[in-house]
């Protein structure tokens, strides 16, 4: 979409404000992915808690800024954070409150 919406003259991805959004929502991706490869390659307790946490913390905020950069597009049904954010919201209730995942870390030995 922030490539194909222009305004200023310009696709709405190069303005740098926008660029600044998408490249942190990219580097939350990143280290989400990450987190979540670490934990599932060894079900360590404690790698799944920092995941945990880390998704608690970080994914809601991503979301929240791909529909700000996105507009109003974002709402369609047939756009892709039409189907993004009921996963991100349902990942959150089903992890649960960050605080036990913190309590966990803060047990580990």
């Amino acid at each position: 979409h922030t490539r194909e919406r222009h305004q200023f003259g310009q696709p709405l991805a190069a303005v740098q404000a926008v660029a600044h959004q998408l490249a942190d929502v990219a580097t939350t991706v990143e280290v989400l992915v990450l987190a979540v490869e670490r934990a599932t390659a060894d079900p360590d307790p404690l790698r799944a808690a920092v995941a945990a946490v880390l998704a608690l913390e970080e994914a809601p905020g991503a979301g929240q800024r791909l529909h700000q950069v996105s507009g109003a597009a974002g709402l369609y049904a047939d756009h892709p954070l039409a189907r993004l954010t009921p996963r991100i919201l349902a990942a959150t209730v089903a992890l649960g409150p960050g605080e036990r995942h913190l309590d966990r870390i803060l047990e580990s030995p």
